[in-house]
């Protein structure tokens, strides 16, 4: 028998990375909280075990966790998630990624830029390290649109995407594979150097407001994924070659995807208000933040400016620095107040998601 055919039934790949303490996409609770952890009882041990062993991190190989018929596949990098998504290409078999968006779209490129017929479909949200893709120029020397880029030294850890957003809207750059992309401007800086510019993955902005970064949209529209947008970047639960999945495997295929969906972590929300000159309020349309808003409000005022209160939900855990960000806009006559609600997100309140992508393609 041939590799292809011992390939397993139900592949889930995953990222060591985001196992690894203090990740933004730490999966080790949600596996645990799927009820996979303890079922991964394999010559390597349960899911904790085997990502505190020395080297785990460091090691080129995948590692394999087997519970029945699903195996649960470690592995390194980018290069390995599309190397992964080529063999069950070849072996006609669909594989489940819980994966962040930004390295399935580098991998999908990795792929289809030499093969086509690579599926990616999105099977249920998870919202885990939730941030977007955004290019980054040098105050100094801002682009303040796409064409701008063109001539300048650009670094990304998304090599192929990168290059795939370059050439879709016909600007013409250096690109280098690097980490820490926006680190990179700020030491060319240090040199004198302002031609450059990097893709990058923003959350809270911090880093961006620290080191004097323009920040520049790609147009969503782009993406070489339907499911993934670049302004709303997560992990999420996605199926690899959907049309593989076969009668024998698909009821398997739907429980699997589903416990995920149903361990998402719950999430508390908080409204902030900022009352602002109407004159500003596109500034925060821009920012693209909130789970509900933003929604706006007239204020009665004798000082002859257009006052409005504007009102966004945001996580609780980013509403500090999503506040920050907002102050620089509201500046000195503006302000900034963060009030809480009961609002809760995730859990099994959303766990049919995934059976009713499965129910539609029947």
């Amino acid at each position: 028998m041939n590799t292809l055919e011992q390939t397993p039934e139900i592949t889930v790949l995953l990222p060591k990375k985001a196992f690894k303490e203090g990740s933004r996409n730490n999966l080790t609770s949600l596996l645990a909280d799927a009820g996979y952890n303890d079922a991964a009882q394999g010559k390597m041990g349960r899911f904790d075990q085997v990502t505190n062993q020395a080297g785990f991190y460091e090691n080129e190989r995948d590692v394999d966790l087997q519970s029945g018929e699903i195996t649960f596949r470690f592995v390194k990098d980018i290069g390995r998630l599309a190397t992964q998504m080529r063999l069950m290409q070849l072996a006609g078999k669909p594989a489940i990624t819980v994966t962040g968006g930004d390295s399935l779209l580098e991998a999908y490129l990795r792929v289809t830029q030499q093969v086509q017929g690579v599926v990616i479909e999105k099977v249920a949200d998870l919202g885990i390290g939730k941030c977007t893709l955004e290019w980054q120029t040098p105050e100094e020397q801002a682009a303040n649109k796409i064409e701008e880029l063109s001539g300048r030294e650009l670094f990304s850890k998304y090599p192929e995407l990168m290059r795939f957003l370059l050439k879709e809207t016909n600007t013409d750059a250096l690109t280098f594979e690097s980490e820490g992309a926006d680190t990179n401007i700020n030491d060319f800086r240090e040199e004198g150097l302002l031609n450059t510019g990097a893709l990058e993955i923003v959350g809270s902005g911090r880093t961006s407001i620290d080191l004097k970064l323009k920040r520049l949209k790609p147009d969503d529209e782009l993406s070489p994924l339907k499911d993934v947008r670049f302004s709303d970047i997560s992990t999420d639960v996605f199926v690899v070659n959907p049309q593989n999945v076969s009668q024998k495997t698909r009821m398997a295929t739907m429980t699997v995807c589903d416990a995920f969906e149903s361990a998402k972590p719950t999430e508390t929300y908080s409204s902030i208000k900022v009352n602002i000159p109407r004159s500003k309020v596109d500034e925060i349309k821009a920012l693209n933040i909130g789970l509900i808003g933003p929604s706006i409000q007239k204020v009665l005022s004798n000082d002859g400016i257009d006052w409005v209160d504007v009102t966004l939900v945001v996580p609780n855990k980013s509403a500090n620095a999503i506040s920050t960000r907002l102050k620089l806009i509201a500046g000195d006559k503006g302000s900034v107040s963060i009030g809480s609600r009961d609002i809760q997100s995730g859990g099994n309140a959303a766990s049919s998601q995934s059976i009713q992508y499965f129910k539609s393609k029947n």
